[in-house]
């Protein structure tokens, strides 16, 4: 039994991780019933912020310590996967369904692939093509529901569209964050990007007039709050980073497949959402790509061994 929980342990952080941002499609759904994505990001990074600094802080090993030479970087990186990415995911659930967010983060990985090939010169073979291509062909149908004249009356779901940008942006900051990835311990990335995010916020609300917090929010809202910044930002994140390091890149991002499966399955449970078919189809086609995408990725590694073990 030991030797069994000391094995399959080192999954339970991104498994952990996976959970947690299932769960933040549930809290943004209900956040945003009672707050505007802007005061939902300034929470989430503030409470995200100071619960991560008090943790470093306790620890006293200095991990607040960056080079200056890293900042624009660092910046750049709260901007894309922090405050960009939550900014349209939050505009996206004020339009959308949780399991159209859901199911359209999926593909998140391909913008990935695809940046990496055109930035970082990494190989994106045919089959990884053809992967990408049936996953983006269950998005289309996800967005025009089923329907393909809705191509030709560009009558879609606006908040689709916005969650297409929150997936963008993830994949933008996953390229940025190989720069420095290996430069600092994971709670000081997650601290720096979720700080720059909570700055990059301000003038946003300075600028519109949101400062005037004229909002009478329920429990449920400071809930969804509190679970979104130190749940889903802090926590979240920091798994992630520590799975990452113990059992490697494939392997975590792997996991990363099962958020949109957990979210759809709370969505029915706490939101009474539905499950149609047009729905289903579009996830059949979604986990058909990102299987094909990976079962290649693999195939393309010479040693079997290593693809295992990454």
């Amino acid at each position: 039994m030991n030797h069994l929980i000391k094995d399959y342990g080192v999954y339970l952080p991104m498994l952990s991780t996976t959970l947690l941002w299932a769960g933040a499609y549930i809290c943004g759904k209900l956040g945003v019933d009672e707050f505007i994505p802007l005061h939902l990001l300034f929470f989430r990074f503030l409470i995200a912020s100071i619960f991560i600094f008090i943790v470093i802080a306790l620890r006293k090993k200095g991990e607040w310590k960056i080079s200056t030479h890293d900042i624009p970087i660092l910046f750049l990186l709260g901007f894309t996967g922090v405050f960009a990415n939550n900014f349209f995911f939050f505009l996206a659930l004020l339009y959308t369904s949780v399991t159209n967010a859901a199911i359209i983060f999926a593909t998140t990985p391909f913008m990935t692939a695809i940046l990496a090939f055109v930035f970082l010169k990494e190989p994106l073979g045919l089959k990884n093509i053809c992967a990408l291509i049936i996953a983006l062909s269950g998005v289309v149908f996800l967005i025009t529901n089923g329907d393909i004249h809705a191509l030709l009356h560009m009558d879609f779901n606006i908040g689709d569209f916005y969650e297409v940008g929150a997936s963008f942006a993830l994949a933008i900051f996953t390229i940025i964050s190989r720069k420095v990835a290996n430069n600092y311990p994971p709670i000081t990335m997650v601290s720096y990007e979720n700080l720059f995010s909570l700055i990059i916020t301000i003038p946003f609300l300075l600028v519109t007039g949101a400062f005037d917090f004229q909002v009478t929010p329920t429990y449920k809202g400071w809930l969804s709050i509190l679970y979104l910044g130190i749940f889903a930002s802090a926590l979240g994140y920091i798994f992630q980073q520590i799975s990452i390091k113990s059992i490697g890149t494939s392997k975590s991002a792997a996991f990363l497949n099962l958020t949109p499966f957990l979210s759809v399955l709370l969505g029915m449970v706490f939101l009474r959402e539905s499950l149609s078919a047009v729905k289903i189809i579009s996830g059949m086609l979604i986990l058909a790509g990102i299987y094909l995408n990976s079962y290649s990725t693999c195939r393309s590694v010479p040693r079997v061994k290593k693809c295992h073990n990454n």
